[in-house]
């Protein structure tokens, strides 16, 4: 399970203590920590001795993916030499442990009371660091406790026969009884509080239908929004006149309970009836979502903002309206709790029983378990994301279950942001390492090189190096100078090197092409004996190893070299395998009924990958933008832009404004988020914060107005998880970008219908900037300021050019500086006062054009 999954059982801190009483939103607060125990279901490993027996046992156990906790005064290379103390989180579904204090080397923490911190500050001034390996996955126990501590922990059978661990997956209704007897303490007047208004003549019809459970349905009186009556299982109470019950409506559901405890499990056992009697019967309002269609295959493009996430919302209400089998594929986790909250508005608050009850199940790593096929087969929408559905090259991917939800009859399959999963089920790139590679900057000839000066065979040779090798990397600051930085090349699971030596020997590949650009030789090779995707099995020694799923179900390979001068170092720079695999793509659409792709970018190269297997019906909606008035674009003047991005910082971190500013790269956004407290840095999806960077800290991000991000970061994720969580629903009122607002355009390799190879530009021009602002007019707004520093006058026309064709907002300009950022932002003429701004800057044009006509 994912850490983020975990947040409820999230716990504030103040260093080393931790206080349950605190809110973690509270911005005192340091350090995140996690209860353990049953409710979480997390046991922690906790090593305090690292030199210890114990401590080394722990170590023979662990996985270097595991999820490690250590002070970032370390390295997970220094965990597993025994050079530091470090916790190891797993997940655990047996009984409680008590923590043994006479375990002073190894404690072992799963209780209740049992805190154990994961992020944030410590007490003497390092950090916590979760190990990047780990993905913030918690993965099961797989090894006895007792075989890590010095006194035994409790008598107990981890393990079922040593097979898989014991009640490994809980059963459903002994949980939610458990859950039904710990809520008999509220009153029924707090638990209806907010509610829906009841009806005693639509409850009694209900429990008229089940008379296997309901036998006598007594008389009954309505009190406000909560119906009382005698005990409908009173057989079950000794004291038979004071067996006394009440019901309340739920989201459009009925909850029956009792005063007593004796018959809670038959008031669970009617309540679960009770839904689903209403679900089944639970008709939702005939949406449009994308339209009906005869073509097999459709391409649905539509701007960022047009609502195509409501679209997916209303079709999968649609499917369960009408009983129809539907897949529908999101870009990542994130998405699907986006698409989640969009049905739950649209079906008033029914998500929760429609998911309960199995109308709607969420494939996911965490919620697929044994019983998952029989999920799939009874659900009518399954949610899902790309990376289940992609490139069989990818190493870490099982693909076996996946593949046969494309088996299920009548399925319809939706796929959100469709350019991007069509470029991940057909390609995947790995930079395989090598020795240097030439750089040019500004003149200047620099070289990445390895700093023990090895050649390809002895990298090939030395066991050392063929799991990692460390480089001097030359890299482009984010404002022309070069830095030389020590960086480190993990390669994990399969020896990325040998890849060379794989395709360059392979029986089966045979080499079609050779060329030269920019100093990099490629070598094109073409598969003629294509096999099958397997399921993966990695295995330690195992020929079923990873390496074969490389290059085995490959249509074509492209091996890039970058050259250099030195005859015994090979000419051999830095190596890139790129794998072409369609397979995933073929069967995603030729198998289901129909496929509908959605997407606001969608490029030739898409087209000519699709096109391949099916015929292609495209429907594009081109409206204009309108749920924003006026556009202030600011644009600097003087030629001072570091002067100028210091003050737009400092001001929007002190003004009670919304903003979002882009830099080049995510290296300058982290050196602007560290230096002040209100801003927060999107990095990619990932989310931190300046002074209290920690791993998790997202979830505090709320209070935070100030967001920074790098171009080359997807700039539509942080958008979308941003802009809809609670106390940021007006989006956005400031957009800042350092230098032009697009980031740099890729070119990509791909093989046309005729199998020979063409250059493709990414989608990393002006849609780029769509995506940027597309989020920002998701809410209807006033005004919205858009500030560009450091602009040539072509591209800043562009971009103005771009607006007034995109959008039916006024356009304002002027010059950036801080009075006019302050005057282009409501939050600031909110908070200063309107009457008081009018007589102040009665003169101001600016103000004028945007607040007096």
């Amino acid at each position: 399970m994912h850490i983020k999954e975990l947040k409820d059982h999230y716990v504030a801190g103040f260093g080393k203590q931790a206080n349950p009483k605190v809110n973690i939103l509270n911005p005192n607060v340091t350090t995140l920590h996690l209860n353990t125990g049953e409710a979480s279901r997390v046991l922690v490993v906790d090593v305090d001795e690292p030199d210890s027996n114990e401590a080394m046992s722990v170590r023979e156990k662990m996985r270097r993916d595991d999820f490690i906790v250590y002070s970032s005064q370390y390295t997970l290379n220094d965990v597993f030499e025994g050079k530091c103390k470090f916790k190891v989180f797993y997940e655990y579904h047996g009984i409680r442990l008590p923590k043994k204090k006479k375990n002073t080397h190894v404690e072992i923490f799963y209780g209740d009371k049992n805190l154990a911190a994961f992020a944030g500050k410590r007490g003497d001034g390092y950090e916590y660091i979760i190990s990047n390996l780990s993905d913030y996955e918690i993965k099961p126990l797989h090894f006895d406790i007792n075989d890590v501590v010095e006194h035994k922990v409790e008598k107990f059978d981890l393990f079922n026969g040593k097979q898989k661990l014991e009640d490994k997956f809980v059963k459903e209704e002994e949980r939610k009884k458990k859950v039904v007897l710990d809520e008999q303490e509220s009153t029924p007047e707090e638990e209806a509080l907010g509610y829906d208004k009841v009806d005693i003549r639509e409850f009694q019809k209900l429990l008229a239908e089940l008379p296997h459970l309901v036998s006598d349905i007594p008389e009954m009186v309505k009190k406000g929004d909560i119906i009382t009556f005698p005990c409908l299982f009173h057989e079950e109470h000794s004291d038979k006149k004071n067996a006394n019950a009440y019901a309340f409506k739920k989201d459009g559901f009925y909850v029956a309970k009792c005063h007593g405890q004796v018959c809670a499990e038959k008031y669970w056992r009617l309540n679960r009836e009770l839904k689903e009697l209403v679900l089944n019967r639970m008709s939702f309002e005939q949406s449009h979502g994308f339209g009906e269609f005869d073509e097999k295959t459709v391409l649905f493009k539509a701007p960022t903002g047009w609502g195509k996430t409501e679209a997916i919302a209303e079709e999968a209400l649609k499917a369960i309206n009408n009983k129809e089998k539907t897949l529908i594929l999101l870009q990542n986790k994130e998405a699907i709790v986006r698409l989640s909250d969009r049905i739950n508005d649209k079906s008033d608050g029914a998500f929760e029983g429609l998911h309960q009850m199995g109308k709607i199940y969420i494939y996911t790593s965490e919620n697929k378990h044994d019983k998952h096929e029989l999920a799939v087969e009874q659900a009518d929408v399954i949610i899902s994301h790309h990376y289940y559905f992609i490139n069989a090259g990818n190493i870490l991917t099982y693909y076996k279950d996946s593949l046969s939800i494309l088996d299920q009859e009548d399925l319809k399959v939706i796929i959100d942001e469709a350019h991007t999963y069509t470029e991940l089920a057909t390609r995947l790139d790995l930079d395989v390492g090598g020795l240097y590679k030439r750089e040019h900057f500004a003149g200047m000839e620099l070289w990445t090189s390895n700093t023990k000066s090895l050649t390809l065979d002895d990298i090939k040779d030395n066991e050392d190096y063929k799991t990692s090798t460390k480089c001097l990397d030359a890299t482009t600051t984010d404002y022309g100078s070069v830095e030389l930085r020590k960086q480190w090349k993990l390669y994990p699971q399969v020896n990325y090197l040998d890849l060379v030596n794989e395709i360059e020997t392979h029986k089966d590949y045979v080499k079609t092409e050779e060329f030269e650009e920019d100093n990099v030789l490629y070598e094109v090779y073409h598969n003629t004996h294509v096999r099958d995707i397997k399921e993966n099995s990695i295995k330690d020694n195992s020929e079923e190893s990873g390496l074969h799923l490389l290059t085995d179900s490959a249509e074509s390979v492209i091996l890039s070299k970058s050259q250099a001068d030195d005859k015994p170092r090979k000419k051999v720079g830095r190596i890139t395998f790129t794998a072409f695999h369609t397979q995933i793509l073929q069967k995603i659409l030729q198998r289901p009924r129909q496929t509908i792709l959605a997407t606001a970018t969608w490029e030739k190269y898409h087209d000519d990958l699709v096109t391949q297997f099916v015929d292609l019906h495209k429907e594009e909606i081109v409206e204009k933008i309108d749920k924003v008035g006026k556009i202030i674009l600011l644009r600097a003047s003087e030629r001072q832009p570091a002067r100028i991005r210091r003050k737009v910082v400092e001001t929007t971190n002190d003004v009670n404004a919304r903003a979002l500013l882009f830099f080049p790269t995510i290296a300058k956004a982290r050196e602007v988020a560290k230096e002040h407290e209100n801003i927060m840095l999107n990095d990619n999806g990932m989310y931190s914060i300046g002074k209290r960077k920690s791993s998790l800290d997202y979830v505090d991000n709320f209070v935070r107005n100030v967001t920074v991000a790098g171009l080359e970061s997807s700039v539509a994720k942080g958008y979308n998880y941003l802009e809809e969580v609670d106390g940021n629903s007006d989006g956005f009122e400031l957009l800042y970008f350092d230098k032009k607002p697009v980031s740099p355009v890729v070119i990509k390799k791909y093989f046309n219908k005729e199998g020979k190879i063409e250059d493709y530009q990414s989608d990393y021009k002006w849609s780029s900037f769509a995506q940027a602002i597309g989020r920002a007019f998701r809410r209807q707004k006033e005004t919205l300021c858009i500030a560009i520093n450091d602009i040539n006058e072509q591209d800043y026309k562009i971009i103005k050019n771009y607006l007034q064709k995109e959008t039916n907002a006024e356009i304002i300009e002027d010059e950036l500086n801080i009075m006019n950022i302050k005057i282009a932002t409501p939050s600031f003429i909110r908070s200063v006062g309107f009457d008081d701004l009018s007589k102040q800057l009665k003169d101001n044009k600016l103000f004028k054009k945007i607040y007096l006509k």
